[in-house]
C-alpha cells in the first residue's frame, strides 16, 4: 500500500463571504480550489505549472490573484 498525504491550508473568504478558496496539496502538487459556500456549483480547481502557494488574494467576488 502506498501512503498518501493530503493537506488543506490557507482558507480565505471572498469579500461577500459567498465563496471560499484554499490551497489543497497532495502527491507533490498544490492546487487552488474555490467553491460557492451555498453549494450552488461545483468546486473550481486551478492548477499551474509551478503549483499554487499561499500567495493568493481575492480581488473581487469572482476574481483571485495568485
Amino acid at each position: 500500500m502506498v501512503a498518501r498525504s493530503r493537506t488543506v491550508s490557507d482558507p480565505r473568504w471572498s469579500p461577500s463571504g459567498a465563496r471560499l478558496a484554499w490551497i489543497e496539496a497532495a502527491d507533490g502538487r498544490s492546487d487552488l480550489v474555490t467553491v460557492p459556500v451555498d453549494g450552488s456549483g461545483p468546486p473550481v480547481v486551478v492548477t499551474g505549472d509551478v503549483g499554487a502557494g499561499p500567495g493568493f488574494a481575492w480581488v473581487s467576488e469572482d476574481e483571485l490573484v495568485v
